[in-house]
């Protein structure tokens, strides 16, 4: 069944409108017909529902059912990830989301290379939010994860929730492993992995500041696209649905 993303505008009782390119593509490349199955998400909810008009540029669609579908993680998780060379944040973007990510913050380091103007940024975090719908789509997700305009460390720490427990993967580290830091039920949890060089003392004191734990993942100096991936892995089988386990959940899905 195809799977589409509304805003609660588009919904108005049992009838929903599609419109825009998930219209079209609906209509011209999944042929759908007058009779056939979509599957609806809006702010968390599925609807199954049952196409009964397609007009140029506009698919409506009827509520048959809204059943209880839970494709979440039950903690919050955040990805703060220095901005690393070329495109290799998109493809941890995608990764991400498909384990469940709540948020990805692109983060400037001092040891970032890479450096964007205010335009070009804001062309990449629109194929960044490109990559992460098509990925949250594929994996069937409830809600399609934001990817934000990058922005400095410090900015990024102040827009985490208040009581969101803050893991720093570090490779000078050396008595802390991630298994001491996996312990408690947080409602959230952001991830701080550095570009390619690593992430600075003066940055490690600043998260330190916020309330930040820095941790060792292991002898093996991993790869940033790595580190990212593996930490949430740990993370999300610790506290989330990685282990194919029902359980309960910490804290919202929705905001």
């Amino acid at each position: 069944m195809a799977r589409v993303f509304v805003p609660q505008e588009q919904i108005n009782g049992d009838r929903i409108t599609i419109n825009g390119q998930d219209a079209k593509h609906i209509a011209t490349v999944l042929r759908h017909e007058v009779g056939d199955f979509l599957e609806v998400i809006c702010e968390g909810l599925v609807y199954e529902t049952e196409i009964v008009a397609i007009e140029k540029g506009l698919v409506q669609a009827k509520v048959v059912a809204i059943p209880d579908i839970q494709a979440e993680q039950p903690i919050e998780i955040y990805l703060l990830q220095g901005l690393p060379k070329g495109d290799k944040l998109e493809w941890i973007i995608q990764k991400s989301v498909e384990l469940g990510v709540y948020q990805v913050l692109p983060v400037v380091m001092e040891r970032s290379v890479s450096q964007l103007t205010a335009e070009k940024a804001k062309k990449k975090r629109e194929r960044w939010q490109t990559i992460a719908g098509e990925a949250g789509k594929q994996c069937r997700r409830n809600r399609i994860p934001e990817v934000i305009v990058p922005q400095g460390l410090e900015q990024a720490l102040k827009s985490l929730p208040q009581d969101c427990k803050i893991l720093a993967p570090w490779e000078e580290e050396a008595t802390k492993g991630i298994g001491a830091f996996l312990q408690g039920t947080p409602t959230s949890v952001a991830i701080i992995i550095g570009p390619e060089g690593g992430i600075s003392s003066k940055e490690i004191d600043l998260i330190r500041s916020y309330g930040g734990e820095t941790v060792t993942m292991g002898p093996r100096i991993l790869r940033t696209e790595t580190a990212a991936i593996a930490a949430i892995t740990m993370v999300a089988y610790a506290w989330g649905d990685l282990h194919g386990e029902k359980v309960e959940n910490h804290g919202t899905t929705d905001k």
